[in-house]
């Protein structure tokens, strides 16, 4: 029999917003830790094409990755280090290992030893009149079968379990899989800030990484920040179905060729406009509660989103 939990939210400081991602079994502190690493790295002092700047994100989820794969999964079933992962001594540590000069490669290792083990994506973000509000993503992992003619789809997420002897997201009998859905929100100064989400497996903390970033560290609107290309480092175990390491760092089109050569020089093989980018949304509500700022993935058909004033 299978009863839902609700469970804690896993969170950071970046700045003076409080960041919550899911818990696991979610991939979401993925992002956190990423973020963590480089909240001290002074980011606003680049501009967002600089390719010191992009290094430094990439290389910091490369790391963060490396975590995800030594530690998360089912927590009934593997030990999380979660206090460790997310502290800011972790994070300076982990900001020593990275070369702003040259890329990691896989295999990457997690800096914090494990315990001995005992495309069809969808998101949104609303806040109600009340300011309630939710960051939302559903997903199946990839079209597997419908019932009967009830129109019901399940799931196939076991493709996304490793057969790997003490992987922590490990096939076993009667545990969960570690999920790739990761929405986040975060509080600025205690009252609500921003959501948002962006769809596509690994993408998902990597995406919402670059979006969360460039509003506050680069200074862009929302949807600047949503509309911007995106990169999508594969420098680490897939999470699906055979595993692999594609080790390369696919890029969108759009960024300069200025860029893209100085990360070639540092290190990263740059894949241009290949696999899946995902479909991100981002909404920013103002000091004082009354409006907001909300960003949706350009040229998709399914994107939208409305602001309706209190009293409207």
């Amino acid at each position: 029999m299978f009863a839902s939990e609700i469970v804690p939210l896993v969170s950071i400081q970046y700045g003076d917003i409080t960041v919550f991602q899911d818990s696991p079994n979610s991939q979401g502190i993925t992002m956190l830790i990423g973020l963590n690493i480089l909240k001290k790295m002074g980011l606003s002092q680049y501009d967002v094409d600089d390719p010191d700047a992009v290094h430094t994100q990439i290389e910091a989820m490369e790391l963060a990755f490396a975590d995800r794969y030594e530690h998360i999964g089912d927590p009934a079933r593997v030990e999380i280090p979660l206090e460790e992962l997310l502290s800011d001594e972790y994070a300076a540590r982990q900001r020593q290992r990275i070369d702003v000069n040259n890329a990691m490669a896989w295999p990457i290792e997690s800096g914090v030893a494990r315990a001995s083990v005992s495309s069809h994506t969808t998101t949104f973000q609303i806040i109600d009149r009340g300011g309630n509000a939710a960051s939302v993503t559903t997903s199946l992992g990839a079209q597997f079968l419908v019932i009967g003619d009830t129109g019901i789809h399940m799931n196939n997420r076991m493709r996304m379990l490793s057969v790997e002897e003490g992987n922590a997201n490990e096939l076993t009998p009667g545990y969960k899989v570690r999920h790739t859905s990761c929405p986040y929100l975060g509080l600025r100064n205690g009252r609500l800030h921003v959501l948002g989400a962006n769809t596509g497996m690994d993408t998902q903390p990597q995406g919402q990484l670059q979006q969360f970033l460039g509003v506050v560290e680069f200074g862009h609107s929302v949807q600047e920040a949503i509309s911007r290309p995106r990169w999508v480092s594969t420098a680490f175990s897939s999470t699906a179905h055979p595993w692999g390491v594609g080790d390369q760092l696919r890029v969108q089109s759009g960024f300069t060729p200025t860029l893209l050569s100085m990360l070639q020089v540092k290190g990263h093989e740059i894949a241009i406009g290949e696999g899946t980018f995902g479909a991100a949304s981002m909404l920013i509500v103002n000091e004082d509660g009354t409006d907001a700022d909300l960003g949706v993935e350009p040229g998709i058909s399914t994107s939208s989103g409305e602001v309706i004033p209190v009293g409207g």
